[in-house]
């Protein structure tokens, strides 16, 4: 007999077992949206004490636009709030993910820039 296979579920819930065990600890978890058996989008959160660090979500191109993301966040919420959590932290894109995530309840507390400098690597 071979390797006994394991669903998602079965690894969920281990590791919403993880979380439930200690609280203060922290714990990272990540949530998939399948289309027809396909993945195509994805997105992580760790859990400090009563926070919920939301980061990596990201969508195939072909997909966005298409509800994908907001189910990501929906189901990070959802998880993050059943295991007591108050509040949540993201930091998204004003463009892409700004809208979706003001809709969602989120407010803008601060703002980060990012600029490109062209570098020169040709040998002197």
């Amino acid at each position: 007999m071979g390797p006994r296979r394991r669903g998602p579920g079965a690894d969920i819930a281990c590791q919403l077992g993880k979380l439930t065990a200690d609280p203060t600890a922290k714990y990272s978890f990540r949530v998939l949206v399948f289309v027809h058996r396909q993945p195509v989008a994805v997105a992580g959160c760790t859990i400090a004490g009563p926070v919920a660090r939301l980061w990596g979500a990201v969508t195939l191109p072909a997909w966005r636009g298409r509800g994908a993301y907001r189910a990501v966040l929906a189901e990070r919420l959802r998880l993050a709030s059943d295991l007591g959590v108050t509040l949540a932290l993201v930091r998204g894109r004003a463009e892409t993910s700004g809208p979706i995530l003001h809709r969602a309840g989120f407010t803008v507390y601060g703002e980060e820039r990012r600029y490109r400098l062209p570098l020169d690597l040709a040998p002197a």
